[in-house]
């Protein structure tokens, strides 16, 4: 748990790399309760695990997520 209630998603945006080929811009982040760090992909038009964020970089979107 990091932090926030129990089913509760925290969803925001935020700048990061969030996958490979892309540079460092504006992306929707979504933090479940688990703590699963997932990035919007505007290709697929849903919330995906597959990123390119480094376990630092999730670190710190759980961290905003608790500031929400």
């Amino acid at each position: 748990m990091i932090g926030i209630t129990p089913r509760e998603s925290v969803e925001f945006i935020a700048r990061c790399r969030a996958f490979t080929g892309e540079g460092v811009k504006e992306n929707r982040i979504l933090v479940e309760s688990d703590g699963e760090v997932c990035v919007w992909d505007a290709f697929a038009r849903t919330y995906t695990r597959c990123h390119a964020l480094s376990a630092g970089q999730q670190a710190r979107l759980r961290k905003l997520a608790r500031q929400q």
